[in-house]
This record gives C-alpha cells, sequence and structure tokens, in this order.
C-alpha cells in the first residue's frame, strides 16, 4: 500500500496551479537599425523594422526583470550615439530605458511585464526611440503602435 502525505499533496497542487492556472506575462519585442550615410553625409535614420507581442508564462519570463528593456546587439557596431526607449500603455508610461554607445547595425528590443489583467486588445502600447547624438543633440524618432493579441 502507498501512502502519500499531505505535504506531498499540497506541493503537487501548487506546482499544478503554478505551470496552468497562472495568468500570462505579456512581452514585447522590437527590432530596428540604425544607418549612417557613407562619409556621414547627413544625419543617421533610425528604422523600426519588426514588432511583436505575445504572451509567456510567468516562469519562461522569470529570469528576466520584469519591466526592464533589454537590448541586443544584431550585428551591430559600437558608436557614438545614445538610444532613448519609453513605452507607454493606455497612455501610462510603463517603461523607460536608455542605451548609449551604439553604432550602426540592426538590434532587438525585448520587455516582459507582469501579467495585465486591465490589458485590451483594442488598446496598443506605444514604444518610442528617440535617437541622439553622444552631445544629446537629437537625431529622430520613431513610434510603433504594439497591439495585444
Amino acid at each position: 500500500m502507498v501512502r502519500v502525505s499531505f505535504a506531498a499533496v499540497i506541493i503537487v497542487v501548487i506546482v499544478a496551479f503554478a505551470f496552468f492556472i497562472l495568468p500570462l506575462s505579456p512581452t514585447l519585442r522590437l527590432s530596428f537599425q540604425i544607418t549612417t550615410p557613407t562619409n556621414y553625409s547627413g544625419p543617421p535614420t533610425l528604422e523600426i523594422l519588426d514588432a511583436s507581442y505575445a504572451k509567456f508564462s510567468l516562469y519562461a519570463t522569470a529570469k528576466d526583470t520584469k519591466g526592464n528593456i533589454a537590448l541586443t546587439y544584431l550585428g551591430a557596431t559600437q558608436g557614438n550615439y545614445v538610444l532613448s526607449i519609453a513605452i507607454s500603455y493606455n497612455n501610462n508610461p510603463v517603461s523607460t530605458g536608455g542605451f548609449s554607445n551604439l553604432g550602426d547595425g540592426v538590434y532587438s528590443m525585448y520587455v516582459a511585464y507582469l501579467p495585465q489583467f486591465g490589458e485590451q486588445p483594442s488598446i496598443p502600447y506605444f514604444v518610442t526611440l528617440t535617437l541622439y547624438y553622444s552631445n544629446g543633440i537629437a537625431v529622430g524618432s520613431q513610434t510603433r503602435t504594439i497591439y495585444p493579441t
């Protein structure tokens, strides 16, 4: 006869709850490119290439600090540009981040949030990227809307 302790049953219930019942965390991803004209004949350009929204379990995003913006270099060079990223939802700021020493190339931005219970598919997140020279002079800005799905 197999005896199952009450503590073992409670642990199984908690683990099952954590993996299957907890709400999913909204996650935004955005890729963009910085390009400097040949011979520095003009200001650099900032182009948003792709943006996406997904939901992952809280455990899938647990390694990330919620709400902090992560930036990954995808074939980019180090340079003298500074990038400011601001994210808002329903006219409320939810994240900001600044990155320096950026150069020409492609970058990927990623941020995960704690579950948003008031999130509506018709209300988008606004992600605004602003590029500056290292001396603080603004070069340009791009905003992308990302709708929850």
